[in-house]
């Protein structure tokens, strides 16, 4: 269930999910931002991730409408903007923002955002994740992890449902092993969110828990 409150201030409330050192980058970002619907842009419920020994309280979703006034925002401005549009309601948005973001250099404020990303139901996005991060340097990731292991256990916890829900009665999506074979009976050990897990975030499922940093 998504809560709101009355009247949102959009700064105040994204100012929380960056690092206090990006503060005026997200003040000008939010100026460029136009609510789906003026009072209620950013869902109340949230969570919170330690980024290089500060927390940021990063919300579970945003409603805003694309806006073509970030094109006058600067690189660093327009990452913010992407991390952002990361929580849209809209499974197409997310994805489009995440390409985004791959192609560039992936810091240590982006990680909460494709964290949470991590534990979609959308698997054109586990799978844009896994196949993009696993080729870059994943320690910053696996460390994020282990900065943040409630989250760690909570987002392997969601993967997991979610391919329950979705993936484990069906052929018509098949999952993706490592090895990228295609057309097997659904197994979670193949199921391409895990390797996201383990190979990228340093996170395995054990018997009673996960266990992060093999």
């Amino acid at each position: 269930m998504l809560l709101f409150k009355k009247k949102q201030n959009i700064f105040n409330e994204l100012a929380v999910a960056f690092p206090k050192s990006l503060e005026k980058d997200v003040k000008r970002v939010s100026k460029t931002l136009v609510a789906t619907h003026p009072n209620y842009p950013i869902s109340n419920d949230g969570e919170v991730f330690v980024v290089d020994s500060e927390e940021v309280y990063v919300p579970y979703r945003c409603y805003f409408n694309e806006s073509s006034n970030n094109n006058i925002l600067t690189k660093q401005q327009k990452e913010i903007y992407a991390c952002i549009f990361l929580l849209h309601h809209d499974g197409y948005v997310r994805e489009k923002y995440t390409r985004y973001l791959l192609k560039g250099e992936i810091k240590s404020w982006m990680l909460p955002f494709l964290f949470k990303l991590s534990g979609e139901y959308v698997i054109e996005i586990i799978e844009l994740l896994y196949h993009n991060l696993k080729l870059g340097n994943t320690d910053i990731l696996k460390e994020f992890s282990k900065n943040n292991p409630k989250q760690a256990q909570r987002y392997y916890g969601k993967m997991t449902s979610y391919w329950d829900c979705y993936y484990r009665d069906t052929t018509l999506r098949p999952c993706v092993s490592r090895e990228g074979r295609h057309g097997m009976k659904a197994n979670i050990k193949f199921y391409v969110g895990v390797h996201l897990f383990k190979e990228c975030w340093g996170i395995k499922q054990l018997k009673r828990g996960v266990k992060i940093n093999d």
